[in-house]
């Protein structure tokens, strides 16, 4: 007796496809995040904030809403200019994107701590700190 798998196998291949999907919408969030912190944009850093975003930039620490949260950053941007932006680690798990990586400006570099909540089509930054990168 022979059996018909094509079924099962179009099913195996769509579950494969469809369970990447979160992930790359994740991705493209983070990648989003990581371009605007390479080239200075506050702008689009706030519009990824989330409700109240906790944030540490140097001495300066606050939970705040988006647009304050924003005018920190922009602060910060006007102060040190950003030529580029490494990151050193990224890892997508349960809903959470965590991001870690070194911003150059000029001479100094900074220690940046990037996690994203939510559903994967609308992750939103919780949480941000740029501090002096002392290694």
């Amino acid at each position: 007796m022979r059996y018909n798998t094509t079924p099962l196998l179009i099913s195996a291949v769509l579950v494969g496809i469809l369970s990447t999907l979160p992930l790359k919408a994740a991705g493209q969030d983070a990648r989003a995040v990581e371009i605007a912190l390479q080239l200075g944009l506050s702008q689009n850093l706030g519009q990824q904030f989330a409700k109240q975003v906790e944030l540490r930039v140097l001495d300066f620490e606050d939970t705040l809403p988006p647009d304050r949260a924003e005018a920190e950053i922009a602060k910060f941007f006007q102060n040190h200019q950003p030529s580029d932006f490494t990151v050193a680690h990224r890892n997508n798990r349960g809903g959470n994107t965590l991001i870690i990586g070194t911003l150059s400006c000029g001479a100094e570099k900074y220690r940046v701590t990037v996690l994203l909540q939510g559903e994967p089509e609308s992750m939103r930054i919780t949480k941000l700190q740029i501090i002096p990168n002392t290694m």
